[in-house]
């Protein structure tokens, strides 16, 4: 049974939400207290009401994404047979059969799978069981590549493959 990475399934389900907190709490500071900011040698210019608006509005688009896929975003155990989604009070499993879409997440590191469930249609976000350096990441200048190389990685291509998921 091969088990997905707890800590990173946390950073990855709280990371919007406090990198928003911060941008709110940011945008409220230069909004009270204006800093200043050179424009050029001798010139300097306050921070503005557009500048701390600005702030806070990314600040709450990133808190309302994070509210939107929090619930999603699980600990996950697969199988040859089954895959088991790990809940705070129970555990659920289904066989391979009840799913109707497994795949990956491009161009996220870690690798992030999704899952959906034909009975329900719930869609469940999971991360990789690999730590760091199983995967490799290719970047070029307009787009990113990452190549899972863990065992759930693996396990996953397998499982597509057999089942024609």
């Amino acid at each position: 049974m091969i088990k997905s990475n707890p800590f990173q399934t946390q950073v990855i389900k709280h990371l919007l939400i406090i990198i928003g907190v911060f941008l709110l709490v940011f945008g409220s500071v230069i909004f009270f207290f204006p800093q200043e900011r050179a424009i050029s040698e001798i010139e300097f210019q306050l921070t503005d009401g557009l500048d701390s608006m600005i702030f806070c509005a990314i600040g709450l688009i990133l808190i309302l994404v994070n509210l939107l896929y929090y619930r999603m975003i699980k600990k996950v155990s697969l199988s040859q047979s089954q895959i088991i989604i790990h809940e705070k009070e129970e555990d659920r499993a289904y066989k391979w059969t009840e799913v109707e879409e497994l795949g990956r997440v491009r161009f996220f590191t870690p690798s992030i799978y999704k899952v959906r469930m034909k009975s329900s249609g719930e869609r469940v976000f999971f991360v990789s069981e690999s730590s760091f350096g199983k995967y490799t990441k290719i970047d070029s200048p307009f787009v990113s590549f990452v190549i899972d190389s863990s065992e759930m990685g693996k396990e996953i291509k397998r499982i597509k493959s057999q089942y024609r998921i």
